[in-house]
């Protein structure tokens, strides 16, 4: 009898182990696609949720924005007050339930990222001035809105503000990159836990102009590198760029000419999806430096502009948005089978905005 009670107590445990593993690890099949919708301009923006497949397409929510990947269960995003033009700032379970504010009637949020076990979240405010003064905020709270920490700021005059967050996979730091007016990119790393920040990078970056909305920058699952694209001005030469969280020390994976941008981890940290002009999808082998060419779309190098594509939680697919309209990010959306290279286009709207995995 006793040895029966021992073998049912560790075979409970073993269930809810893997349960857990589930869920913070999803297989094939147990994610799904969130997109943003713009049905035109002015009007806005729509939630919707789908299967990989496109299959039970559904809104999530109306006048709403999503800014990054649902995770176990969770969903933040924003509800946009048409006449005012005020945020307010929610975070609920992906079936709608249990949906809780954070911030209330304020001007401008640019992100809002859930930590992979759901006890943070981060978000970008955005204040600007009549003056021609633009502030940006990088804020951490709890999923309730409480234990609000302002991480760090900028500020900028008749220029453009430089800011941009991510969790590491592990949701114990923030990975972030700023820059006031374009001349001293930093990447900083912040412990969450021990509340203090980092510089990464001991020598200047040198980035390409409007780096934020053009390129962006990825921090590898393992937390240990991020994947950038820098800009040499003097040979007019763009190039993937990995910089070490460590001790800040930067290689090169690719160099050329052509505009590239919006570099991604896949999610075993060996390859990097990417866009190379005129506006086409590449994957490159981070040891080998081998690439592969995914997509032959027609179009000028700024139609690539505001695309950002989205490995999978398995890395068994890549979507993204491909845009004829340079200058909102808004597209058809395109889903790709890495093994095969089948190239599938789940809506033909093109009004489809920022789209993820989420589960």
């Amino acid at each position: 009898m006793k040895t029966l009670f021992l073998f049912l107590f560790f075979a409970i445990i073993f269930m809810n182990s893997c349960k857990d593993n589930a869920t913070d690890n999803p297989q094939s099949g147990n994610y799904k696609i969130f997109y943003n919708f713009i049905t035109g301009y002015g009007i806005p923006v729509y939630i919707y949720q789908m299967n990989i497949d496109g299959t039970n397409n559904i809104i999530f929510k109306t006048n709403a924005e999503l800014y990054s990947p649902p995770q176990g269960g969770k969903i933040a995003f924003t509800i946009v007050n048409d006449s005012t033009g005020e945020y307010t700032l929610k975070v609920s379970n992906i079936d709608g339930t249990n949906e809780n504010t954070i911030l209330t009637d304020v001007w401008g949020i640019l992100n809002a990222s859930l930590s992979i076990n759901n006890n943070k979240l981060l978000y970008i405010r955005e204040k600007s001035l009549f003056s021609g003064g633009r502030f940006e905020y990088l804020h951490l709270c709890n999923i309730d809105g409480s234990n609000d920490i302002l991480i760090d700021s900028c500020s900028w005059w008749f220029g453009n503000v430089f800011l941009e967050a991510e969790f590491s996979q592990d949701g114990n730091s923030i990975v972030y990159v700023i820059d006031p007016d374009f001349n001293n990119p930093s990447f900083y790393i912040y412990d969450i836990n021990g509340n203090s920040k980092r510089k990464i990078n001991s020598s200047s970056l040198s980035l390409p102009e409007e780096f934020l909305s053009t390129h962006r920058f990825n921090l590898s699952s393992d937390g240990k590198e991020i994947v950038f694209i820098s800009f040499d001005s003097a040979s007019s030469q763009y190039s993937i760029s990995i910089i070490n969280v460590s001790n800040g020390s930067i290689k090169e994976i690719l160099k050329t000419s052509e505009y590239i941008s919006k570099p991604v981890w896949s999610p075993d940290d060996k390859k990097i999806a990417y866009y190379k002009e005129p506006c086409n999808l590449w994957v490159i082998d981070v040891d080998t430096k081998v690439e592969i060419q995914f997509t032959d779309l027609p179009g000028p190098e700024n139609e690539i502009r505001f695309l950002v594509p989205q490995w999978s939680p398995d890395g068994k697919y890549i979507i993204f948005e491909y845009s004829k309209d340079s200058g909102r990010n808004e597209g058809n959306l395109t889903i790709i089978e890495y093994s095969t290279g089948k190239v599938s286009t789940l809506i033909q709207e093109e009004q489809v905005a920022t789209a993820f995995f989420g589960w």
